[in-house]
C-alpha cells in the first residue's frame, strides 16, 4: 500500500455537494490498531462510493483520549504528564476520532462491532484496564441521530450503555459505553502516537508516511499540548 493510495481517504474527488457530516470517536483496546483499521476502511468506503463524497468528507482518523470528566490544570489530557496526571488517571480511554459523512457511520461502526465480537472481545486483549474499554463517542450520545446507525451495525450483539465518565474496562463484559461528545470531548494524542505500528502488527511505509504528509499540509499539528 503506497501513500498515494491512502490519500483519497482525506477527500473524495467527486463533484462538490453538501453532505451531512458528524464527528465521532471509537475506542477498543490500543488506539494504534483502531487508527489503522478506521483509516483503511475510510479509504475503502471512499473508493467504493466512486466519487460520491466531495473533498474533505473524511477527515484523518487521529488517536486521542476521551471518556473522562477530568483534565489537568493546564487543560491538557496526555499519555504521560510531567505537570499533572496521565490520561488514564483522569478517567480517559484510548480512542480514535474522525469526521465522516453521516451515511458512512454504519459501515465504520460495523467494522468496530465485528472486531469486538471476534475472540475475547477486542484485537489486543493483553491490554487491560479502563484505559482500553470499548467506547463510542457521538454528538448527543444515545440521543444522537447517528445512534440508530450504530444500533444497526451492532445488531444486538453487545449492550450499548450511556457512558458516565471514567467507566471500568469492558473486556469480557459484552458492553460498549456510548458518550456524548459535547460532555466527553476528544483530546488528540501526541504526535508520536499517530500512524504507529500496533504491538503485534507492522504497517506499510505509506501508512506511516501519512503523519509527515498531514503535518506538511497543516492537517495535523507538529505539536499538541503534551509534546515536549
Amino acid at each position: 500500500m503506497t501513500l498515494g493510495l491512502l490519500l483519497p481517504c482525506l477527500g473524495g474527488g467527486g463533484p462538490a455537494k453538501a453532505i451531512e457530516k458528524v464527528k465521532v470517536y471509537f475506542g477498543q483496546g490500543c488506539f494504534w490498531h483502531v487508527q489503522h483499521e478506521l483509516t483503511m476502511r475510510s479509504l475503502k468506503i471512499n473508493k467504493e462510493a466512486k466519487g460520491v463524497y466531495p473533498e474533505g468528507s473524511f477527515s484523518p482518523a487521529l488517536t486521542g483520549y476521551a471518556g473522562g470528566r477530568l483534565k489537568n490544570d493546564d487543560g491538557t489530557v496526555c499519555y504521560n504528564s510531567y505537570t499533572g496526571k496521565a490520561y488514564d488517571d483522569l478517567g480517559h480511554a484510548e480512542v480514535v476520532g474522525l469526521e465522516l459523512p453521516m451515511d458512512a457511520v454504519e459501515q465504520l461502526a460495523k467494522l468496530y462491532f465485528d472486531e469486538a465480537n471476534d475472540g475475547p472481545g477486542r484485537h489486543d486483549p493483553q491490554d487491560t484496564g479502563s484505559a482500553y474499554r470499548s467506547v463510542i463517542g457521538l454528538p448527543g450520545g444515545v440521543k444522537s441521530p447517528a445512534f440508530a446507525a450504530v444500533e444497526r451495525a451492532n445488531a444486538g450483539r453487545l449492550k450499548l450503555l450511556p457512558g458516565k465518565g471514567g467507566d471500568p474496562d469492558t473486556l469480557g463484559a459484552g458492553t460498549v459505553y456510548i458518550y456524548d461528545t459535547s460532555e466527553f470531548p476528544f483530546y488528540p494524542a501526541e504526535l508520536y502516537h499517530q500512524y504507529h505500528d500496533d504491538m503485534t502488527e507492522v504497517y506499510s511505509r505509506g501508512y506511516h508516511g501519512l503523519k509527515g504528509t498531514l503535518q506538511k499540509a497543516g492537517v495535523i499539528s507538529k505539536k499538541v499540548g503534551c509534546e515536549v
